[in-house]
């Protein structure tokens, strides 16, 4: 991590973003083994988790790109949080993201899709379930988690994330 006060500032800016209410959220990032479909030279997953909004992965092939993140045993997930810039990174910037959480790879359960409008900033992916009668929204339990950048915005083939946890 940087000690540049702009990007210690930055590093847990994502807060803000949650619901209200929510409690206490434990940054999981640092638990899981990250693994991309592809990336640019320079533009791998230490600059999609660096804690720093001027750098980003990038991604370097077809569509769809993925993030695989998997933890040793089964985790409790609320939230994924992103940070995408549109006014930055035009085309690169994603429009549609598929997410599947479960015990493998092979044993994913619905996804969930989120399409973003020209997005600039932190952008909450809420992964919780209603459960019950009272409808609570519980964590979801899974090994591995997988995102799936289905589109960008203006057809961009290959794609830019400032920030993943």
């Amino acid at each position: 991590m940087m000690n540049d006060a702009s990007n210690k500032n930055f590093e847990r800016s994502w807060i803000s973003c949650l619901p209200e209410g929510t409690g206490h959220i434990n940054d999981i990032s640092n638990e899981a083994v990250w693994t991309l479909s592809s990336a640019k030279e320079g533009m791998g997953i230490h600059q999609l988790l660096d804690d720093r909004e001027d750098t980003f992965w990038q991604s370097d092939g077809l569509q769809p790109h993925t993030i695989t993140v998997e933890f040793q045993r089964r985790t409790p997930i609320d939230f994924l949080v992103v940070y995408l810039d549109y006014k930055l990174d035009e085309s690169y910037t994603p429009s549609k993201i598929q997410i599947q959480t479960g015990d493998s790879v092979l044993d994913l359960e619905d996804p969930k899709t989120m399409t973003f409008n020209e997005p600039t900033g932190w952008q909450l992916i809420d992964l919780r379930k209603e459960k019950g009668a009272l409808r609570r929204l519980l964590s979801v339990q899974a090994f591995v988690v997988v995102i799936q950048i289905i589109q960008n915005h203006q057809n961009g083939r290959d794609t830019h994330i400032r920030f993943y946890f």
